[in-house]
């Protein structure tokens, strides 16, 4: 009776590393030529920061181009003589939030945001989970502090906070701009 050789995996190993090592590579350089092109290279001020946080118009069909997997959730209206109320919740990963009011002659004001997720780009390629390094590199005057409040003539308040290791935690903006 003949004896069986014992199974050997490692051609298949040697056979499957350097593709697995190109795919690798290849998923690398994607991501770091996205974060190429994202950033423009000029810093912005926090005030034009905080005035375009995410570098487009805040209208709805902005947000579903941006951001394609996002829909709203819930989309409340309410008609009072002739006019129709509309808010529209987008959920976003990781608890996150944007609250949209339409007004009856078709323009959103975006009323709450509250960003959490690392897949949410913000103006100049700012994202939650850079370190605070980075993010001073993007917004030419960052002030110092954890937690960083600024609010520019109007009513609306943009907020960084930052916690250990410096990294990005949160982003909220809260009011209307005017």
């Amino acid at each position: 009776m003949a004896r069986k050789r014992p199974f050997r995996p490692w051609p298949l190993a040697t056979l499957l590393a350097p593709v697995l090592l190109a795919l690798t590579a290849c998923i690398g350089a994607r991501f770091v030529a996205e974060e190429a092109c994202r950033y423009g290279g000029a810093p912005v001020s926090m005030a034009d920061f905080a005035r375009r946080p995410f570098g487009h118009a805040e209208q709805l069909a902005d947000f579903r181009r941006t951001m394609p997997g996002v829909r709203p959730m819930t989309a409340l209206s309410r008609k009072q003589k002739g006019k129709v109320d509309t808010l529209s919740d987008l959920r976003l990963p990781k608890g996150g939030k944007i609250l949209l009011y339409r007004l009856p002659d078709g323009r959103d004001e975006l009323i709450v945001a509250s960003i959490r997720s690392p897949h949410v780009h913000l103006r100049n390629g700012v994202q939650v989970g850079q370190h605070r390094q980075l993010v001073g590199e993007r917004i030419a005057d960052l002030p110092p502090g954890d937690t960083i409040n600024y609010r520019d003539e109007g009513p609306r308040l943009t907020r960084l906070i930052f916690g250990e290791g410096e990294r990005l935690l949160k982003v909220e903006i809260i009011g209307v701009a005017r």
